[in-house]
């Protein structure tokens, strides 16, 4: 590139190309090198003429500078908009997250300028020391210094695109804040609900409490009831057992001890007892009923019920019953007497009951069946007074 006269319309052209492009696209600094360096160039500039270019460039510094206090400006308001986000929802932090990226590579950018302009300031420094010796230098580093420029120019545009879609996050951001208030509304109904439910549930829980308190009391009288029972079961066995074995020699002459529905029958034919039509006990009946006497004598808990029974053959004769019904009494009547006659037993514990012909054991009208039927059953029941106090109870 050839050499021009400093003092031709060219230095003017080159000051104007400088003045138009550098204070656009470089910053005080560079432009201020770039001074010093048509420093020596601008001797045979008419003094009019410098004194606009410096009133121009003033004004472009000036420009430069508003522009700058501009852009912090909105970098401070970009600041306070991110710390007025912060405590949104999860779905919000990622978008800040985001946010904090692009503001890490927005920083990245500007360590980057920072580096470029700190080249620059070495590319200047050299410019300076070699100025005085080869204008060429000069040139070469001024379209270094350019290019460099370019390349700011291309990472500025970087930067607004950058800018750009931060604030397109910050929208999505504001929308999503939206869709989270319009999620808390619905959270607030769902918690109202949920309260409902919870006293509900309380006073269900409530009631399944007391529910359980009451079963447990049932259940404690249960197994009270059960060890009752088993108690009054152990006790009808024991009753048994000791009949049995008190009666054990009249077995083979019509007498039958068993237990049946809790209680204790001793079942006696009436050719044990009774005659026909008779209501007088004979001996071997007679010794019969004393062994019985011994052993309710021995046990005051059992109550006794004296059953009378016939066949269905009417009375005939000159006998002082008129029927079966009377003669079933007087048969049971008659047991009585003879279980007290001679005993301490008490009589409160004893009951007569005739039941005539109408409990037969074998209905058949076989003679067989009808001796069957004519029986005398004694049936022992122990005093209950501890299983009705439970029921009672229940």
């Amino acid at each position: 590139m050839p050499v021009q006269d400093p003092c031709k319309g060219s230095i003017f052209t080159c000051f104007t190309f400088y003045r138009r492009n550098c204070m656009k696209r470089i910053g005080i600094q560079y432009f201020a090198i770039i001074m010093v360096v048509l420093a020596g160039m601008v001797a045979c500039v008419p003094a009019r003429k410098f004194n606009d270019t410096k009133t121009a460039l003033e004004k472009c510094l000036a420009d430069q500078q508003a522009a700058m206090a501009e852009r912090d400006r909105l970098q401070e308001q970009l600041k306070v908009s991110g710390e007025k986000n912060q405590g949104i929802t999860r779905e919000a932090d990622a978008l800040r997250r985001d946010t904090a990226r692009l503001g890490s590579m927005l920083e990245q950018e500007v360590q980057k300028n920072a580096q470029l302009t700190q080249t620059n300031e070495l590319l200047l420094q050299k410019n300076n020391e070699f100025l005085s010796e080869n204008r060429l230098q000069t040139e070469r580093i001024t379209r270094e210094l350019a290019e460099t420029q370019e390349k700011l120019i291309l990472k500025e545009d970087a930067l607004k695109k950058m800018e750009t879609d931060l604030n397109k996050q910050q929208t999505e951001l504001q929308a999503t804040a939206e869709q989270l208030k319009v999620r808390e509304a619905a959270l607030k109904t769902t918690e109202g609900d949920l309260g409902s439910s919870r006293a509900e549930l309380e006073r269900s829980l409530a009631e399944l409490e007391a529910s359980r308190r009451d079963l447990e009391q049932k259940q404690q009288k249960l197994l009270e009831l059960q060890r009752v029972l088993a108690q009054k079961d152990s006790t009808v066995e024991a009753i048994r057992s000791t009949v049995s074995n008190a009666l054990q020699g009249f077995a083979e002459k019509g007498l039958m001890v068993e237990e049946r529905n809790g209680k204790v029958y001793v079942s006696m034919d009436n050719k044990l007892l009774f005659a026909t039509g008779s209501t007088e006990v004979g001996a071997e009946g007679r010794k019969a009923l004393a062994e019985l006497a011994k052993v309710l004598q021995a046990n005051p808990e059992i109550n006794v019920l004296v059953e009378g029974h016939t066949d269905d053959v009417p009375l005939k004769g000159s006998v002082p019953m008129k029927d079966n019904w009377d003669l079933s009494v007087l048969r049971a009547t008659e047991i009585i007497r003879i279980l007290l006659s001679g005993s301490t037993i008490n009589p409160t514990r004893l009951t007569a009951a005739g039941r005539s012909q109408y409990l037969p054991v074998d209905p058949a009208p076989t003679p067989e069946a009808r001796a069957r039927n004519r029986r005398t059953e004694i049936i022992l029941t122990p005093k209950l007074d501890e299983l009705f106090r439970v029921i009672e109870s229940n």
